[in-house]
């Protein structure tokens, strides 16, 4: 019933994001320092949006469980045979 599995890889996910976060926004708080633009924010949300556009078409989001996918791309798998 308790899936450490699904556990593991939710708070590995949640690493990742907050880690990812924190350097996009010191490396957009030093790119507008640099251009002296706060319009970067809008070319840097096209670019993640249109990123993530062709990663929802490439790995069939829409069509798996988001956890399935986080275990393809991340190979939770050999980590959680080692556990």
């Amino acid at each position: 019933m308790f899936n450490f599995g699904y556990h593991l890889a939710a708070l590995y996910f949640v690493a990742i994001a907050t880690a990812a976060a924190l350097v996009g926004q010191h490396l957009v708080r030093k790119a507008i320092a640099i251009l002296g633009r706060a319009s970067v924010i809008i070319f840097i949300l096209t670019l993640t949006l249109s990123v993530s556009a062709v990663l929802l078409g490439k790995y069939h989001l829409l069509e798996h469980r988001f956890v399935d996918i986080l275990f393809d791309i991340f190979y939770f798998s050999q980590v959680i045979t080692y556990l």
